[in-house]
């Protein structure tokens, strides 16, 4: 044992090669690798074979200077050595490009380098700064190359090629998906689509409102929707069907308008659902079916909390029509964007969220909340959040108790 330690070579040898990384064997009994050629030392005493790992970090054997994989640089100060080099460059080109000639054009003083003697091979060779710098580079390029592949693998999905994510799984088309699934039968929903096709033929593509109709009607959907949606700001809606009947032409963006007339198709669609006379739900599903063409405008102006409320208006309506598509599945899209919004997380303060917004916030949050939970006991089906990741705090001018004091089944 004592003659293999005197005649190995020893780590401190300058003109002793060196693999990259440890040793296939260092590496996995996870010890101390002095990364000498042909064998390591510890490899020479055991008597064992000394191969290279099978997975390479990136460089070769003749450009490895001591690097080994557990050494590898701070990113941080990969960046200050960058930062210099660049500084560097930057200090030599100056003086160049302020010196002039006597025609104008920029003289180079004879003690500045040219650019070819300066990017030229020999030049380089005498630069310990800039081949150090390039094997870190090196180094750290393959370390997060395999990090971001694993990042990749991980999130399934492609970071910087959103023109390549399946637009089957986008929000409109999900909701598409959803609303095309029948409320009386989910096997039949090819047949409800042509039905509502037919109908909306029958009765026309926009149908004719009248201020007395639709005035009738939002007033059932307020009486009667409390229940469900406690937090519904009357206010707002009666403020889009004033603007809806208003003859003054006031210009709007194409936004407001369909959120607007979606807001009033949709509450007076629920209304007529919730009147005790019969035969009018043919004209519900016509006003839905008018309501539905304005939602990818909606999605189009990219407003969270007006995609949320309009999603819990088609909740409600699919849950006295059948031809309203899936009420759980509506459910769960809403909650999901909603949780992805962090709207179940009260703000910090500091963020300085204007209050009506703010209040807005909790109101569709929570209006969404009670529908997850009623629909979710009366199915039998798991909630989509649990009460104690809920931060939100309550509207401060809802109708609505406290979480605790709402009793839910577990």
């Amino acid at each position: 044992m004592e003659e293999s330690r005197r005649t190995s070579p020893t780590p401190q040898s300058p003109t002793a090669q060196r693999r990259l990384q440890a040793c296939e064997r260092c590496w996995k009994r996870k010890q101390k690798c002095d990364r000498l050629l042909p064998g390591c030392t510890a490899c020479i005493e055991a008597k064992a074979n000394c191969c290279p790992r099978s997975v390479q970090l990136g460089g070769t054997a003749e450009d490895a200077s001591g690097l080994s994989n557990a050494a590898l640089p701070d990113y941080i100060e990969t960046l200050k050595r960058k930062a210099e080099v660049l500084d560097d460059q930057s200090r030599r080109r100056r003086p160049r490009l302020s010196t002039n000639t006597s025609d104008g054009r920029p003289s180079l003083p004879s003690n500045i380098p040219t650019d070819a003697a300066h990017d030229s091979p020999q030049t380089s060779h005498d630069t310990p700064l800039t081949d150090q710098t390039s094997l870190t580079e090196r180094s750290v390029q393959a370390a997060m190359g395999e990090i971001e592949f694993l990042s990749r693998n991980a999130m399934a999905e492609p970071r910087g090629e959103a023109s390549r994510f399946p637009q089957e799984l986008a929000i409109g088309n999900m909701i598409k998906a959803t609303l095309a699934i029948s409320g009386k039968d989910p096997t039949q929903s090819s047949f409800t689509l042509s039905q509502k096709s037919k109908y909306r033929n029958m009765l026309g593509q926009t149908p004719t409102l009248t201020r007395e109709v639709v005035a009738d009607c939002m007033g059932r959907f307020f009486g009667h929707t409390k229940a469900l949606c406690p937090c519904i700001n009357e206010d707002e809606m009666l403020e889009y069907r004033d603007s809806f009947f208003d003859g003054s032409h006031v210009s709007h963006t194409i936004s407001y308008t369909a959120f607007r007339d979606f807001n009033v198709y949709m509450a007076t669609a629920i209304g007529m659902l919730l009147s005790p006379e019969s035969g009018i739900e043919l004209f519900a599903s016509s006003l839905h079916s008018t309501a539905m063409q304005s939602f990818p405008t909606i999605l189009g102006s990219n407003d969270d909390l007006n995609m949320l409320h309009s999603m819990q208006l088609m909740i409600i309506y699919s849950m006295f029509s059948s031809m309203g598509g899936s009420t759980w599945h509506l459910v769960g899209l809403a909650m999901k964007k909603a949780i992805s919004y962090r709207f179940h997380k009260e703000p910090l303060s500091d963020i300085g969220i204007p209050e009506q917004k703010l209040n807005r916030r909790r109101n569709i949050f929570w209006n969404l909340y009670i529908l997850d939970r009623t629909i979710s006991c009366a199915m039998d089906r798991p909630f989509s959040i649990e009460d104690e990741d809920v931060t939100l705090q309550l509207p401060s001018h809802g109708d609505i108790s406290p979480p605790d004091a709402l009793d839910f089944p577990a």
